[in-house]
């Protein structure tokens, strides 16, 4: 054999080596990486050395590492932490179809996607909570801990056993406030807490102040303090009226914005009179808020506000009668729809001239999965979480799903009527005038812009609305008028 011969076998030798000894070393880190995910789900195993192990921070590459090193393997999936998508081979060549490929497999491994997470949701079972469920479990490997005190009705296509995700979701039907000891022992497990848990529907303010200033002030303390203690990412659930009126609303030149645009970090926050029920939410929201940053300050809590403008969206609220009580009153977009569908006049309340930003949940849901996933651009802050570009008159936003209730159903346009606030809420009625977001410190810190208009989202909402309710409310409608019917008939 001749000598370049001689020096290529041995280099092709050693080459082989290097390269079953990398895939030895890579694959040992992967199972301990995966040894590392299941501790979540096995607390023992979080005191082995491994758990602990500095080189740690590099399991997440060893599956990248380890399916490089191979000729055989072209897709692994080990644990939460990391999920790979297969190439695409030459069929001729067992290589990759594009010379970037083997990049593109190595971006997956972005520790903030990749990390698996387990997430403690209170108040899973409502509106924004089961729209937070479903976007984790559906497109993230993440834990879910959910506990509300009403059934689950809005997440039951989520639940069961046979789902691919059941082994990641946990329900916990409970009152937090009657069983704390179960609350803490959630936040225990989990490395951060969404807390949904309130009540926020204008008509409650009026008719149960009391048990509105407890639900967003006394008992959210539980769940802050728990995470004091456990040293847990809370993030709260507060509402963008907090800021109460707009300074341009007492007299202030409506021309210059800061009289008007809401800022988190400038922004004074302006309530109503005392003997104004109304406002009993939005000081129990911003006192809550207040000892939360108190609890950062002096207690070093990790913590993320939320204040969100006017989410709308699928399961939003309920309609009176079908699946809420008779004479309850929801929302203002639940409300124009009930009206709709049972053809009745919108009401608008002291003629809908007030303003309002909405924003699509969905939209809404991607801010506060990057405030989870990138605690180090959202600790410390409260974010404006709305639509800027979707600011609209009440009276208008009625006229426009009048409208598109006409286009998609085919019946002809529903009419208005206006009332006063407080024939309509009760007294101690008052409003804010106008909600308009600051939109720089969201953009800033988590680079979230939300791309969907009112017309698309309403549209997307009113069409669910429509497929759940229109039967329910004829069938309904059907039964009163027999009923109604029935003593003409035997007065016959």
């Amino acid at each position: 054999m001749d000598v370049p011969s001689l020096i290529w076998c041995s280099c092709s030798t050693h080459l082989l080596c290097l390269l079953f000894f990398l895939r030895l070393l890579f694959s040992v880190l992967a199972v301990l990486h995966l040894l590392g995910s299941l501790s979540r789900w096995l607390p023992s195993l979080s005191k082995l050395w491994f758990h602990r192990c500095p080189c740690k921070r590099l399991w997440p590459l060893a599956v990248p590492l380890a399916y490089a090193t191979s000729p055989v393997s072209n897709f692994i999936r080990l644990g939460p932490r990391l999920v790979l998508r297969p190439l695409r081979l030459d069929v001729s060549t067992h290589e990759p179809t594009s010379p970037h490929a083997r990049l593109r497999l190595f971006a997956c491994a972005d520790p903030a996607m990749s990390e698996s997470k387990c997430v403690c949701i209170v108040g899973v079972a409502g509106f924004i909570g089961s729209h937070m469920l479903e976007k984790i479990i559906r497109e993230r490997d993440w834990t879910v801990l959910g506990c509300d005190m009403v059934a689950p009705t809005k997440i039951q296509e989520l639940l069961g056993a046979e789902k691919k995700w059941a082994a990641r979701f946990e329900f916990h039907q409970m009152n937090i406030v009657e069983e704390p000891q179960k609350l803490k022992a959630l936040i225990a497990r989990a490395d951060c807490v969404v807390n949904l848990a309130a009540i926020c529907n204008p008509s409650e303010y009026i008719k149960q102040p009391v048990n509105t200033i407890n639900s967003n002030f006394t008992d959210a303390q539980d769940c802050i303090n728990y995470c004091v203690e456990l040293k847990k990412h809370l993030i709260h659930f507060s509402t963008c009226e907090v800021y109460g009126r707009t300074l341009s609303s007492y007299g202030l030149d409506a021309k210059d914005e800061k009289n008007w645009l809401l800022d988190e970090e400038t922004t004074p926050m302006i309530m109503g009179p005392v003997s104004a029920q109304r406002w009993c939410y939005a000081c129990a929201k911003q006192l809550v808020e207040r000892l939360i940053f108190a609890h950062g300050t002096e207690n070093g809590l990790k913590f993320t506000i939320v204040r969100p403008y006017n989410w709308i969206g699928p399961r939003m609220d309920y309609i009176p009668g079908v699946d809420g009580k008779d004479d309850g009153q929801p929302r203002v977009l639940a409300s124009f729809m009930t009206a709709l569908m049972k053809g009745e006049p919108l009401v608008l309340v002291n003629g809908g001239e007030v303003f309002r930003t909405f924003c699509f949940v969905e939209d809404a849901c991607d801010a506060v999965m990057r405030m989870i996933e990138h605690p180090d651009k959202s600790s410390g802050h409260a974010f404006n979480v709305g639509n800027p570009n979707n600011n609209i008159q009440i009276s208008k936003l009625a006229e426009l799903m009048i409208n598109m209730y006409s286009k998609i159903t085919g019946k002809p346009k529903g009419t208005t009527v206006s009332i006063s606030g407080e024939e309509y809420y009760g007294k101690g009625y008052e409003d804010s005038d106008l909600r308009i977001p600051s939109m720089k410190l969201v953009k800033k810190q988590l680079d979230w812009t939300p791309p969907t208009s009112l017309e698309t989202a309403m549209e997307a909402t009113m069409r669910v609305f429509i497929e759940k309710y229109s039967d329910k409310l004829a069938n309904l409608k059907r039964s009163a008028d027999e009923a109604a019917a029935a003593p003409a008939k035997k007065a016959k």
